[in-house]
């Protein structure tokens, strides 16, 4: 069985970081380190760091703040990490990916994603995305 990064999650995230930026900028200029341990504890895979430092640096510049504090990762991890829109991405299915097997439009799968569907239709979107041999977990 594929560990992935288990265990090796902060190095992942100061190996993302460092990777991401110039070469003399340290990850520390970027992301205090109780932010970072707050992150590798609550992250699994490399889909889910690229995600949440993605939406912890746009959040941290939407509030004028140059460094990544546990206030900023908090923040964005508020939603659930089990919900069904992060299960979805942690296999790699973005909602266009989605949009694509499925056959229907992006926006049909943002509405079932954000639950405005309606019970018929809620049905119909699982049922396809069963049929397309997507996991989920219930």
């Amino acid at each position: 069985m594929l560990e992935g990064i288990k265990n090796y999650q902060q190095d992942y995230i100061k190996w993302a970081l460092t990777e991401a930026t110039q070469k003399e900028v340290d990850w520390q200029e970027l992301i205090t380190e109780e932010a970072l341990n707050f992150l590798a504890e609550k992250l699994a895979t490399p889909l889910q760091v690229k995600q949440y430092l993605k939406q912890a640096f746009e959040q941290a510049y939407e509030v004028g703040q140059k460094l990544i504090t546990i206030d900023v990762v908090e923040t964005v991890l508020v939603k659930s990490l089990n919900d069904l829109e992060p299960q979805l991405v942690r296999y790699g299915y973005s909602v266009k990916i989605l949009s694509q097997l499925l056959q229907v439009k992006p926006g049909e799968v943002r509405s079932f994603l954000n639950g405005q569907l309606s019970a018929n239709q809620t049905q119909e979107m699982m049922d396809k995305i069963l049929m397309a041999g997507i996991p989920l977990s219930s």
